[in-house]
């Protein structure tokens, strides 16, 4: 990922207003092809709402907003249906889109070693590790878009040996595959561990408070956690978000 890099999300100078209660007020930010940004901020200060403009599930009352390319959303709960085994779950979007079942399956098994779920296939939800369903959940929601990845608080179900876990394999395949992320965290370190850039959202109404570039160890952020640079961006974080 370079500043070169195809800008393949973009907010410019976004609102939103739920009847007399302004939620998001002047945003702007961008996503580049390759880069993971995540969206940092107080509980309740719109960011679900930013996710809900990009998928077009809501619509902007001013400001642009630009997608280039096709976007897989993934929230907190896995939302696996239980009757249907990780496979089936797996290949659900491609089926609603019309492909059938066994060309579905077909695109989707190589990936199953990439997010370690290699002989699963046939293993219903109940059978499987949280860390498990969570990386079941992200494949479907690779394979449906193949391009972006908007992931609200992706971690934030699992208890914290999981998802420190989770953290350092999503490192590895976003990686391997040279995704597009833009994720939503309440967690400073998590941002600051897997982050190219961070936006900093106020209260609600949520506007930019700060974007800060995490541009240290970027090819080895496994080992971030050891690094001064984490220590200088989370204090950072920590004294933008004081100032509420």
């Amino acid at each position: 990922m370079t500043d070169t890099a195809k800008i393949k999300l973009e907010l410019k100078n976004v609102r939103k207003q739920f009847k007399d209660v302004r939620v998001l007020d002047d945003i702007s930010l961008t996503v580049r092809e390759g880069e993971h940004v995540t969206v940092l901020g107080p509980s309740g200060c719109g960011k679900s709402t930013l996710m809900n403009i990009l998928t077009g599930v809501l619509a902007a009352d001013g400001g642009e907003v630009q997608v280039n390319g096709k976007i897989g959303y993934m929230q907190q709960k896995d939302l696996l249906l239980p009757w249907k085994t990780c496979m089936d779950n797996v290949i659900l979007p491609a089926q609603i889109a019309g492909t059938k079942k066994e060309a579905a399956a077909e695109q989707a098994r190589p990936y199953f070693k990439i997010f370690r779920l290699e002989g699963y296939e046939d293993s219903y939800p109940k059978e499987m590790s949280g860390g498990m369903r969570q990386r079941a959940s992200l494949l479907r929601t690779f394979l449906s878009s193949g391009d972006i990845l908007l992931l609200d608080e992706p971690f934030g179900a699992v208890d914290s040996i999981t998802r420190g876990k989770l953290q350092q394999w999503l490192i590895d395949v976003s990686g391997t595959l040279g995704l597009t992320i833009l994720m939503i965290t309440h967690d400073i370190e998590e941002a600051v561990l897997l982050s190219d850039r961070i936006y900093v959202l106020s209260d609600k109404p949520a506007s930019v408070r700060d974007e800060i570039p995490a541009d240290f160890l970027r090819e080895d952020k496994k080992n971030r956690l050891f690094h001064t640079g984490f220590l200088e961006i989370k204090k950072r974080i920590l004294t933008d978000l004081a100032g509420e």
